[in-house]
């Protein structure tokens, strides 16, 4: 019986790794998939009528002159706070915040208006007791 494989293949096995939400998923989504998953819809279907806080992250980039460079040689642009304000409306999020974990610049800011906003939920007596950050 012969083999069901040639003899001259040569299987290998990719492992993509990296820290926590660098990207890893969207990659593999984007090549396996050939889109890039946005989370909006499911955060809205999976918790509807939780507060949604939309956060700009990797601030600090902005007055990276390495980042500003690559951005350049790209012809690619930052995400400016207005778009991100713009994008947080289009979306119904209620607020649009931006930080840097490098920096700490913003990040207690973050925590402390998702924590807001979940507990001014629960008192208004909306559904869910959560705050969905994105």
């Amino acid at each position: 019986m012969a083999s069901s494989t040639a003899p001259n293949v040569i299987r290998r096995k990719l492992v993509i790794i990296g820290d926590g939400a660098c990207g890893k998923t969207s990659l593999l989504s984007v090549f396996t998939l050939g889109y890039f998953p946005t989370w909006i819809t499911e955060a809205t279907e999976r918790c509807p009528g939780v507060p949604i806080i939309l956060v700009g992250l990797k601030k600090d980039l902005r007055d990276d002159p390495v980042a500003i460079e690559e951005m350049r040689k790209k012809s690619l642009k930052f995400v400016t706070e207005r778009q991100g304000e713009a994008a947080a409306q289009e979306i119904g999020a209620r607020k649009y915040l931006e930080c840097s974990s490098l920096s700490g610049e913003g990040v207690d800011d973050v925590f402390e208006a998702a924590t807001r906003a979940a507990l001014l939920t629960f008192e208004k007596g909306e559904s869910g007791g959560c705050c969905v950050i994105l």
